[in-house]
């Protein structure tokens, strides 16, 4: 009875206002954002990468230790050394030569190198090049941070795939749903049910 009876005057704060900020371009940021952390561009141009972002972790935190495998077959090297050529080609000598009897066992060997130009100049010992009794082949045994990033920018791009893939059947459900009602729901639901079923039953019997 009181609202009735009293009339009300509202208010309404900043409707005189009249200079508002800009909406900001939101995809510009997130994309920007990406490109700063894995220097995607950069590396497909075949430019040296800045120290920024994922490649500023790995410049930071970046180990430089041996490892050797349990069954002393493997050896494992992580270096940041900026000749790469001349640290494999020295690591492959030092294998040879050394005394330790853990490394005469050693079959295999993988660097670990921060990337840089040196990397391409990095030859294959096969065969006659061969250094000691350890073969070294660029593309199997070597892997760098842009080996990483690339496999990092590989995986975002199939999960925004699926998560586009999830949106369209979503959509396609939604469609069915407003044109169709909930029947086609629930005979899609069934028979997914009844084929399950139908699994859990031939496992029983076999």
């Amino acid at each position: 009875m009181f609202a009735k009876t009293r009339t009300i005057n509202r208010q309404y704060v900043g409707k005189n206002i009249q200079n508002f900020m800009e909406v900001p371009d939101l995809i510009s940021i997130q994309t920007s954002s990406y490109e700063s952390f894995l220097q995607a561009e950069r590396m497909k141009r075949g430019e040296p990468l800045e120290n920024q972002g994922l490649q500023e972790v790995f410049t930071s935190t970046f180990p430089i230790v041996d490892l050797i495998s349990e069954d002393q077959t493997l050896y494992v090297q992580v270096s940041t050394a900026q000749d790469a050529k001349k640290k494999v080609k020295d690591t492959l000598v030092n294998l040879k030569e050394s005394d330790d009897k853990r490394i005469s066992n050693v079959r295999k060997i993988v660097f670990f190198f921060l990337h840089n130009q040196s990397i391409d100049r990095i030859p294959d010992y096969m065969g006659d090049n061969m250094i000691g009794q350890v073969p070294f082949v660029r593309k199997e045994h070597l892997i760098t941070t842009q080996d990483i990033l690339e496999k990092a920018q590989n995986l975002l791009k199939w999960v925004a795939w699926l998560c586009l893939g999830g949106i369209f059947i979503l959509s396609l459900l939604a469609t069915l749903y407003y044109h169709l009602g909930i029947l086609p729901l629930l005979l899609a639901f069934g028979l997914c049910i009844r084929s399950k079923n139908e699994k859990s039953l031939a496992n029983l019997r076999s």
